[in-house]
Parts: C-alpha cells; structure tokens; sequence
C-alpha cells in the first residue's frame, strides 16, 4: 500500500515550489514597475539608461519607499491613539454607566 507514498510527496512537492515561484515571480515583477515608473518619472528610458541614471533612479526610489514608509507609521501611529482613545471612551463610559 506504501509503494506510492514517494510518487505523492513528490507531486507535493512539486506543487507547492511552483506556487513559491509564481509568488516570486509577482514579487519581482511589481518591484520592477517601481523602478519604470521612477525613470519615467525623470523621463529616461530605464532599459537604456547609463549607471549614472540607474543610480538616480534608484535614489528616487528610495525616497519613494522612505516617504511611504513614513506615512504608513504616521497612519498606524495615529490609529493606535484614537484605538486607546475610544477604547478609554468606552471604558469611563461603561463605568458610570454601571455605576448608576
């Protein structure tokens, strides 16, 4: 009955490295469309660039990812406030509430 356990970890195998690499693949691919989207930016053409202007689209796209960056911890920094915020409304108010 076992004689086929080694065919059926294969498939398995099998299967889930060619989900890894499809993920891999739209990793990269959408990390790529940042850097054609940067050059355009600065009107180069990415594909014909010099190392100079891969370097300056390069900065751009740090300074991309640092300034979305900050804005995300801006985002979450200021719902982590109003989260204690409301839940402190909720508590005093639950508690007089009670109290009555």
């Amino acid at each position: 009955m076992t004689g086929a356990a080694g065919h059926i970890s294969d498939m398995i195998a099998r299967i889930r490295m060619n989900e890894s690499a499809i993920r891999r693949k739209r990793y990269f691919k959408e990390a790529r469309a940042e850097y054609i989207r940067a050059a355009k930016q600065k009107n180069l053409d990415y594909h014909r660039a010099t190392p100079e202007q891969l370097e300056a689209i390069r900065e751009l796209v740090i300074q991309n990812r640092r300034k979305d960056q900050i804005s995300f911890f801006i985002a979450m920094g200021l719902s982590v406030f109003l989260s204690i915020f409301v839940i402190w409304g909720l508590w005093a108010w639950f508690k007089s509430a009670v109290n009555y």
